[in-house]
């Protein structure tokens, strides 16, 4: 089914792209003659970039690693026909390769600012082990580095895609005290070896309507850091998918 749909994308781009790169008034139901390949595009920064891309014309082929729910919420970001959703693994290079093989831009949103966990310890192989497994499952190390390392090597090796955007974040520091933040540093250079010329983005602290950050302030408003003398500078979240878009 999934190629099916890459088929029938590919087909309609092709027409409309055969004699000018793009056309129409630049907002809904023009072409803007990109498409996407958008990793972490079901995150809270994900569905901003998506609409971005979505509501000027572009095709967009969007990773999912979860259930067919998770990605819902996107579908009426773009033109009817201008999306296809993939089920991937990505620790899978096959699944990546699925989703980028013609794609034109990558974008990499995939990160968390915490470990996710099984309910067991299991092994290497994912078998049970309670002797000398671990519960860890996505670590810092493999979603920061690894999985970044690997969406880059595979951009690089397509010959259709012309860039790839990684999103870093500000406080990437190899000599940080947090392992998220030195594993986002190590991320960069993982990139820029298999990727030269990706752009990496390096946004501050997010907030929007369904952050955590703001909303988290406000229903704990009496844990506050340094109290309360400590400064930040978040920066919007639709301001930093305008920015992406517009890189492209």
């Amino acid at each position: 089914m999934a190629q099916r749909t890459r088929r029938l994308l590919g087909s309609l781009s092709n027409i409309n792209t055969s004699t000018a790169d793009s056309f129409g008034t630049g907002g809904r139901s023009s072409v803007s003659g990109l498409k996407v390949a958008i990793f972490g595009g079901t995150g809270f920064l994900g569905r901003y970039v998506t609409n971005e891309f979505g509501q000027v014309g572009s095709v967009g082929y969007i990773a999912n690693r979860g259930c067919e729910m998770e990605t819902r919420h996107l579908k009426p970001m773009f033109d009817l026909g201008n999306a296809a959703f993939y089920l991937y693994s990505p620790r899978d290079e096959e699944s990546v390769s699925e989703i980028i093989e013609d794609a034109d831009v990558v974008v990499n949103m995939i990160g968390k600012r915490y470990e996710t966990k099984h309910v067991f310890p299991t092994n290497s192989e994912g078998q049970l082990d309670t002797k000398f497994g671990s519960r860890i499952n996505y670590g810092f190390k493999e979603v920061n580095v690894d999985i970044a390392a690997r969406i880059a090597r595979i951009a690089a090796n397509t010959p259709s895609v012309k860039q790839l955007i990684h999103v870093s974040a500000l406080a990437a520091d190899p000599n940080s005290n947090s392992e998220w933040a030195r594993t986002k540093y190590e991320g960069e250079l993982a990139v820029r070896e298999a990727f030269p010329g990706a752009t990496i983005i390096r946004p501050a602290t997010l907030f929007g309507v369904e952050d955590r950050f703001i909303n988290w302030y406000a229903t704990n408003r009496k844990v506050l850091v340094n109290d309360g003398k400590a400064l930040v500078q978040p920066v919007h979240a639709v301001d930093v998918a305008m920015a992406i878009k517009k890189i492209c």
